[in-house]
């Protein structure tokens, strides 16, 4: 399948992630984990953000919001994807794309900490760092 010009793509009526995903001939989310490189315990971590951190006098602080990773990488990715068919790109190229992809998903990164069920809430787990991902091309 041949690359679209970006008139052509600009020309397009966009709605869906699948209709973006194929237009620049980028992966679906399996593609997408797989090319991550993450692993399906890694997927099922939960995570929250800093900003939803509610700090407490007592007890830890709690996180008020937690997410799997593989919801914030799906989350991240279809936001990425409707940036694309909103025209916000002028690149076409699907490896340019992947890399800003991955780049979008870093900056998100750096707002997560791994978190822990203590049986009373949600709370930082000290003993594990955010999985690291692959970052070149597949």
């Amino acid at each position: 399948m041949n690359r679209m010009s970006l008139n052509e793509l600009n020309k397009q009526n966009l709605n869906s992630p699948e209709q973006v995903m194929m237009a620049y001939q980028l992966p679906d989310l399996e593609g997408i984990v797989k090319m991550l490189g993450f692993t399906e315990s890694q997927l099922d971590e939960e995570v929250g953000y800093f900003d939803d951190l509610m700090p407490a006098e007592k007890w830890p602080a709690k996180f008020i919001s937690v997410r799997t990773i593989r919801e914030v990488v799906e989350d991240e990715y279809d936001d990425f994807l409707e940036q694309l068919g909103s025209g916000a790109s002028t690149e076409t190229n699907p490896d340019v794309l992947l890399g800003k992809f991955r780049s979008q998903l870093r900056l998100t990164w750096r707002k997560l900490l791994v978190v822990t069920n203590n049986g009373n809430a949600y709370v930082a787990e000290k003993t594990k760092a955010m999985p690291v991902f692959k970052d070149g091309k597949q």
